[in-house]
């Protein structure tokens, strides 16, 4: 079994953050894959810029955009309780009790 003071002898042999080149720090190289560029294409901009011009014309001429495929899971006519409710019979009619 180690001394304490053979403890302190290996952690004075470690080498410090600054010794290893950048390589102590959290994220690395993951950070840089995950991060959005601040970037926009040309493409991009005018899109957007034709969406923005838009906005007030489809507002004032009432235009609808189609309904989005996802909201369904968005319902905010039933109660939590309702929902769970509903989640167990539909799960129930699936596996035929």
């Amino acid at each position: 079994m180690k001394t304490f003071s053979q403890f302190q002898e290996e952690i004075k042999n470690v080498p410090s953050v600054r010794e290893l080149g950048g390589l102590g720090g959290g994220g690395g190289g993951t950070d840089s894959i995950t991060d959005k560029s601040p970037a926009k294409s040309l493409k991009k901009r005018v899109i957007d810029a034709g969406k923005m011009a838009t906005v007030p014309a489809r507002f004032l001429l009432n235009i609808k955009s189609k309904p989005d495929p996802t909201e369904k899971f968005a319902d905010s006519r039933m109660t939590p309780k309702e929902k769970v409710s509903s989640a167990i019979s539909d799960y129930k009619k699936k596996i035929g009790s």
